[in-house]
């Protein structure tokens, strides 16, 4: 979803063949989706964020936080939202989002992190 999504791929490329055969040569057990599935799955992710941005539009402070960690040999980053529900007082956080680091967690590193 990813790939096509970020690299505004047509939803018709995972009915291709040599897709097809790209994404299982690297996976031999893959399952394939249809684009009717992608297009499902992203305009779920999209109801998602929309749903999350509504809900900071009624909030007049939020606090970010940023975090890093390491995972069997792979780095991440990622930016978190807190904020209080004005309605019911409800402390709520939602991740703005995730992606992993190339390399270890030096000044350089995250400093360069987009």
């Amino acid at each position: 979803m990813k790939y096509v999504a970020q690299g505004l791929q047509p939803f018709s490329l995972v009915e291709q063949e040599p897709f097809k055969v790209f994404v299982t040569d690297l996976l031999l057990n893959a399952k394939m989706m249809t684009r009717v599935t992608l297009r499902s799955m992203i305009d779920d992710a999209s109801k998602e964020m929309k749903a999350v941005t509504e809900a900071m539009r009624g909030v007049d402070h939020i606090a970010t936080t940023t975090d890093c960690w390491s995972v069997r040999r792979r780095s991440f980053i990622s930016v978190t939202a807190l904020l209080t529900d004005p309605d019911s007082l409800q402390r709520c956080s939602a991740a703005l989002a995730c992606k992993q680091l190339r390399g270890s967690h030096t000044f350089d590193v995250l400093a360069s992190a987009p």
